[in-house]
């Protein structure tokens, strides 16, 4: 994990921020398909949970990467929330 988004996501801890905005529109490094699938276990690590929102400005030539990562990302927290033996019926839609 890049050092900003490390203290982004250690600063949001900190403060119980529990919604938040960040700005990545001005930075040059994107994800490498390997990162971003390690990405949610670097960030449970840190304390952030499902119950955090944060919502990512970045610039217009990344969203097709940021979409893939977001997917992940939720596919990540779904299957900690929703354990393989949890039935269809209870998770929230």
């Amino acid at each position: 994990m890049d050092a900003i988004a490390k203290e982004n996501l250690v600063e949001i801890r900190k403060l119980d921020c529990y919604k938040c905005l960040l700005n990545y529109v001005e930075t040059e490094n994107g994800l490498s398909v390997l990162e971003a699938y390690e990405r949610p276990e670097e960030i449970k690590g840190l304390g952030i949970t499902a119950r955090y929102r944060i919502a990512i400005l970045i610039p217009p030539e990344r969203l097709d990467a940021y979409k893939f990562l977001e997917n992940v990302y939720r596919n990540n927290t779904a299957a900690a929330l929703f354990p393989p033996s949890a039935s269809a019926s209870t998770m929230p839609l």
